[in-house]
């Protein structure tokens, strides 16, 4: 179910199930996407609604896309804290990896200075791609697409 202001704007936030590979899930969040900044405890709290949908699923990789990233985008200290803090605590076993897809120096930084407060088997789940090229792609053989949200405005 979506969260309150995807309800409204299904634009409001960009968390969509776009795939499957046996028992594991495949989640795309494109940042510079959504119409919602997430910069609040009410409003992590809708975004962590989403999260939540992925932790019903067996296992799931969450694809994170920076492409479109303007500053506007970039969440607060703060956000970020709750949101590894929520990966760390709940979806630790579930989830297989992030991949951070077209990863800006701002993203670099946040997991950068993040990652001593980060669970140790969430850094090591944590992989930077550059671009939706070739090895993207890679990985994605054998991945049952519902979609290709990365392609969409």
């Amino acid at each position: 179910m979506p969260c309150p202001q995807c309800v409204v704007n299904a634009r409001s936030h960009s968390f969509v199930k776009f795939g499957n590979k046996d028992e594991t899930s495949y989640w795309y969040t494109g940042a510079g996407k959504a119409d919602e900044l997430v910069d609040t405890p009410e409003k992590f709290g809708y975004f962590k609604q989403h999260l939540d949908l992925a932790k019903e699923t067996p296992k799931w990789i969450w694809v994170f896309d920076c492409s479109g990233m303007t500053s506007r985008h970039h969440s607060s200290i703060d956000f970020m804290k709750r949101l590894v803090g929520s990966l760390s605590n709940e979806h630790e076993d579930r989830l297989q990896a992030i991949w951070i897809v077209n990863p800006s120096l701002w993203i670099r930084t946040a997991v950068f200075v993040l990652s001593p407060f980060m669970n140790q088997k969430l850094t090591k789940k944590i992989e930077f791609i550059e671009g939706t090229g070739a090895s993207f792609f890679v990985k994605l053989i054998g991945v049952r697409l519902y979609s290709a949200p990365w392609g969409k405005p």
